[in-house]
Formats: C-alpha cells, structure tokens, sequence
C-alpha cells in the first residue's frame, strides 16, 4: 500500500501528503468513568462528544478513555498521561470532555492540568457545561469556571441526575418515549423506537377535539329547558358520537388526550415543566398563547393528528382558569434569589416580560442590569469574610467528623483486644471469630471514611490559602460579557443558589440601584 493511501485511511490521523500539518484541525477526547460508577458510560461520553467534535467542524484525533477514579492524581491515569504525550508532540490543540469533572475531580489536579492547557494553546471544550474554555480570555469565563469546581470538589455525583442524562439527550433530540402504555391513537415500531398513527383511533381523538371545542364554553349553562350543561354532559355527548372498543369513555380519558402536545407532533422540552406554566396572558394581543420555547417538534411520529394551532386553542379554553393572569416562567436567572429593598418582596420575572419586579411595582429591572451590577460584586467578595468563613466552618466541620472517625476507631481497637484475649482461652469458638471479623471489617471501613475526609480536607485547605485564584481584576461588564452569562445562565443559577441566601435591590438615589448580597451560612 502507498503512503498516499495510508494517509487516505488515517485521516483522522495525519493530514495529506505534502500538506503541513495543522494540530489546531484536531480534536481529542477524554472519556473516564468511575470504577464503582455505572453512569455516563463511556461509549455515551464518545457518542455525545463525537458529535460536538463534528459540529465544531473539526477532525478526531485520538479517542482516550479508561475507567479509574476522579480521585487519582492526573499522572495516575494511564490514557490520561497518553494524551499529555500526545498533546507535548503537537498532535492537536482541542480537548473535549463531557463536563468539567471528567478531568478531575480534585481542585488543585484541575489547576495543574489547566496551567499545562494554557501553556500549551489548548482550547477545551466540555459538552455539559455550555463550553467553558480553559483558553478563554474573559476573566468572567475564569472567574465562573474556578468557583463551579471548587463548589462541585466537595459534592458527591448526583446519581439520580446522571441516571437521567440519556433521557433528557433523547428529549432535546425530539424522541418521544411512553410510560408504561403507549398513548391512544399510536403505534409503537420497536425496532427503530419509532410511532405511527393508527388512522381509525386517529379519527376518534379529532372528533374528540372538535366537540370538546364546540362544547366546552357550554359548562355551567342552562339549556333551553333550563338543565345545567355540566363535564359528564360534555362526556356523554362525545360517547354518542364515537365509539371505543374495550375502553369507557371517560372525563379523564378525554383530558389526556386534549392535554397530550403529542398530537401535534411536539415534545415539551423539560419533562418538569407543567402544562399550565407554557401558556401565558399576552397584555399587547389581549389573549392567552403558547410560549413557543417550551415545546420541539417530535422527531420519531411520523405525523401529526392534530394542527398545534388548534390544539393550543383547545388547551386555553381547557385551563383559562389555571392560567389566568400574570404567570412566573417556570425556570430562569436568579430566581427565588432577588429581593425588592424597599417592600422586602421577592423579585420575580413573568412570562412574556423582560423585567424582574416586585409585587408593588417598586423596583423594575432587565437581566442585564442586575448581571452588571452582580458579578463584579460576586467577584470583589470571593475572598472576603463571608467566603473564609463559610470555607472555616467547612474545614473545622471536617476535622471534628475525623476526631470522631478516630475515636470510634479507638473504641474499636479495645473491642478487638478484648475479643483476642478472649479467643487465646477459647480458640474454637465460632462466635467470637465472627465477632471479631465484624470489627475488623469495621476497622477497615472507617479508615477508609478518613481516608476520604483527609482527601476532602486537604483540598479544602488548599482552596482556603489559594482565594486569590479564584479573584480577578475588576473590570466594567461589556456587552461581551452579558452575552457569555445569559447563554450560561443555568451554569450561573446553579453556582450563586450555592453561594448565595438573597440579593437584595435597593433604590440608591432617583434612578440608581445597588446590590446587598447575603451570602448561605454553610
């Protein structure tokens, strides 16, 4: 075989013949997964990280991946220190990885890797956390990505959250997946997890919704013989129209299916959010309507049985109870955190409204307003007293749950020598050998437990007399910057709902504001 054609089949490898090779094409990824820990497998890591490296329209270098603990020292990891090597020959100058703890699960491992990244141009990409570069040159990106790992060091995998990865990848990606019973009107495919309408059933949830819509204003009137027209006489009239073979007909049967978006071929986009809280007043039309956002198009039916503009039509006249007047959006920046300084309220941020205000009225503002007002005071208090004291109190909560790790331990010593002086006179009593296996396996555990508090405690330590890391030089907010924190707002939420009890607005002369911020006593 020519080398012409040995670089046409390695041409995730090398480039061309004759062509200079550019590292800054290629990418690598690191997959690792915790020996113990079943969650984000690591095919699941390639597959998600693949697809970033595809979408950067960038070329895979080598892919790394082992099973080994967060834990173990960078220079530990074996496919870790193989792409050190590669990365000291120049072979690419992109890592990516499916969220920061990949790398390491310890702050001052972290810190180093970091410092070899930047001395060596890399950009690092991590898929799960809106791509926090190592290499970006905001101190905003710093600032944000040294407080999540210091934070993130200390808490233990959120196994219930990791378990939900795969679905909430199949939800963003519009693939529909049933309970435990496959919804009227579809037909499972199992070989591809695909849906097909079944057409007569079909039928039945179109004339459902038609006479619900032609009907349902008819509720809690009186008909010309003066009977009230009530929700079992909505059902009634629909059981006279269609007919269901081994399925009654009933109130609960048909709000399922008026309330399924599936119908129409969408997918809500969080599986937490509720019916009611995507529809909202608009005051300039003077209607309720659909906040866009919170529904996808479905990807695995392959049609729809009902126009989603008459479905949202059938819906308001379904929840015009639920939903009348001004509602909170269900997620967004800061909430549960901003306070009104003048009437004590809670700030809060309607749908279909760009400002945060209180109940009162009194203070009125944009995101971006309290962004520039926030994170340069976030970033001057990051070593102040608030923050050592929270770190002090962790520290001192640490050593005395290792005192008393090493008193049990010293209790159990005791019991062992009491055991063996016991078995010395009784050398073939079962009981007491199996006494004594129980308190060495006890033994054992706790000093493992300290083992891990140690870890904890030594990192923490390190945090303390390094705050000057995690501080940067103050500088104006720029557009530049508002722009980086609202596409990783939920990065942002998640870090000040750990470090911050409330922020309270107060009015500091006609026009102005300024920001009191009370930090959580952990």
């Amino acid at each position: 075989m020519t080398n012409a054609n040995l670089n046409c089949k390695n041409a995730t490898i090398k480039d061309k013949e004759n062509e200079k090779y550019d590292p800054y094409r290629y990418a690598a990824i690191y997959a690792r997964k915790s020996i113990k820990n079943s969650n984000y497998s690591l095919e699941y890591q390639i597959e998600v990280c693949s697809k970033k490296i595809k979408d950067e329209n960038l070329i895979l270098y080598k892919v790394y991946q082992e099973e080994v603990s967060g834990n173990k020292s960078y220079l530990e990891r074996k496919e870790f220190v193989n792409l050190l090597n590669d990365l000291y020959a120049g072979m690419f100058k992109t890592v990516v990885v499916i969220r920061m703890d990949r790398l390491s699960r310890r702050i001052d491992d972290f810190l180093r890797i970091q410092s070899i990244f930047k001395k060596h141009d890399i950009r690092t990409i991590y898929v799960n956390e809106s791509e926090l570069n190592i290499f970006d040159k905001s101190y905003m990106s710093k600032f944000i990505r040294n407080i999540i790992m210091s934070v993130s060091t200390f808490e233990p995998d959120n196994i219930s959250e990791k378990t939900k990865a795969g679905k909430k990848k199949k939800r963003e990606r519009g693939e529909y997946s049933h309970g435990k019973y496959v919804p009227y009107g579809l037909k499972y495919i199992k070989e591809n997890k695909s849906y097909i309408i079944n057409e007569a059933e079909a039928e039945n949830i179109k004339k459902i919704f038609e006479i619900y819509y032609e009907n349902i204003d008819r509720i809690g009137k009186k008909d010309n013989n003066g009977k009230t027209f009530t929700k079992n006489s909505l059902v009634k009239l629909i059981e006279e129209e269609i007919k269901i073979d081994n399925r009654n007909i009933t109130q609960k049967f048909i709000e399922s299916i008026i309330k399924r978006p599936i119908y129409a071929k969408k997918l809500p986009i969080d599986s937490n959010i509720k019916l009611k809280d995507m529809f909202y007043y608009d005051v300039k039309r003077n209607k309720y309507d659909l906040n866009e956002k919170d529904l996808i198009e479905c990807t695995n039916i392959n049609k729809a049985i009902i126009d989603i503009d008459f479905w949202k039509k059938v819906v308001v006249k379904t929840l015009v109870k639920e939903i009348k007047g001004k509602r909170e959006a269900p997620e967004y920046l800061f909430k549960k955190l901003l306070y009104c300084g003048i009437c004590n309220k809670r700030l809060k941020k309607f749908i279909g409204n760009e400002y945060y205000t209180c109940n009162k009225g009194c203070t009125k503002l944009t995101q971006d307003e309290i962004l520039k007002m926030l994170i340069p005071k976030l970033i001057h208090d990051c070593n102040n007293e608030n923050i050592k004291n929270k770190i002090k109190a962790e520290i001192k909560r640490l050593e005395k749950e290792i005192n008393n790790k090493k008193k049990n331990i010293a209790n159990t010593n005791a019991k062992i020598r009491e055991k063996i002086h016991l078995l010395i006179n009784n050398p073939n009593n079962k009981g007491l050998h199996d006494e004594l296996k129980k308190l060495n396996d006890e033994k054992i555990a706790c000093n493992k437990e300290i083992s891990t508090l140690g870890r904890l405690l030594r990192e923490l330590i390190y945090r303390y007399e390094n705050l000057n890391i995690f501080k940067f030089e103050m500088s104006n907010i720029d557009d530049e910057d508002i722009k980086f924190f609202i596409e990783r707002w939920r990065e942002l939420h998640e870090l000040l709902s750990n470090l911050v009890h409330k922020v309270v607005i107060n009015k500091s002369n006609k026009n102005g504001y300024s920001i009191e911020t009370i930090y959580t006593e952990k």
